[in-house]
């Protein structure tokens, strides 16, 4: 059984996306620190926005910079369950 799932949206502005979702979700962030917000959208489903310099500095040279262009790694989502191999054997085969 799937226990949280949280989408990470890689973002430009870090404070104008918080803004928007803010404005857009009726929500208020349950985090707000420089280099993280997050929503929770429900009991078990979080979103989180992270400034692309933050995550460039994390991933180093393992991945272009997400400002760089579309078509590479721009939001990580993570499940958090029960008998993982599952899910990601479920992932590998889709």
């Amino acid at each position: 059984m799937v226990q949280e799932i949280e989408f990470i949206l890689y973002t430009a502005d870090q404070k104008k996306s918080k803004d928007f979702y803010s404005f857009v979700l009726d929500l208020t962030p349950t985090l707000d620190v420089e280099g993280m917000t997050e929503f929770m959208l429900s009991p078990n489903c979080k979103l989180g926005l992270m400034p692309e310099k933050g995550i460039a500095k994390i991933l180093s040279n393992k991945t272009p910079h997400p400002a760089s262009g579309n078509g590479i790694p721009r939001c990580e989502i993570y499940f958090k369950a029960d008998n993982i191999e599952d899910y990601f054997s479920r992932a590998v085969a889709a």
